[in-house]
């Protein structure tokens, strides 16, 4: 049994288990963490993650994966942490809505991410190549212009109204 091991102020809503001896406690106001020693229970180092580090201050999910990173769904997006890095992702990055749903982080056999927001699900399918920092090399393969492929030797084209379609691979 714990007695409230963390600060006056937080309110815990969701927890997981990060390893044998490890429990991530996240609520208002952020996250906490937990390491079990025997016969007690001790606050990390870093008692508290806010806001600044998760970005947002209610945390409604959590999520430990089988790679060891740390997912943390808030009220305004989704954090991760790697043991040293936090990254965030929100709509602007990927997912489908900022606002995610209690307890609604799910890793699929293939590593892959399942997120449920309140406007939906996002899926990561390859969250590691989300959170690079590195841009993805991209290869414009075919550009036509109202039908007509365009060759590579032929630096620019009139547009008017005409229907433009560019193909292209991103490789991660």
């Amino acid at each position: 049994r714990i007695a409230h091991p963390w600060p006056p102020d937080f309110s815990p809503i969701t927890a997981t288990a990060a390893a044998p001896d490890t429990v991530w406690v996240g609520g208002t106001p952020g996250l906490c963490r937990l390491d079990f020693s025997a016969d007690h229970v001790r606050l990390q180092g870093r008692t508290c993650y806010g806001g600044k580090q998760i970005g947002g201050d209610t945390v409604v999910s959590l999520l430990a994966d089988r790679g060891g990173r740390l997912w943390v769904g808030t009220t305004k997006g989704l954090a991760t942490f790697d043991g040293k890095i936090w990254r965030f992702i929100n709509r602007s990055n990927g997912l489908i809505w900022n606002d995610l749903d209690q307890d609604a982080l799910f890793e699929d056999k293939a590593h892959g991410l399942w997120i449920g927001t309140s406007q939906g699900l996002s899926h990561l399918t390859s969250p590691n190549a989300i959170l690079r920092r590195d841009p993805p090399n991209i290869s414009i393969s075919r550009v036509s212009v109202a039908g007509r492929i365009l060759r590579g030797d032929r630096k620019s084209t009139r547009l008017n109204s005409s229907h433009l379609v560019i193909s292209y691979a991103v490789f991660c």
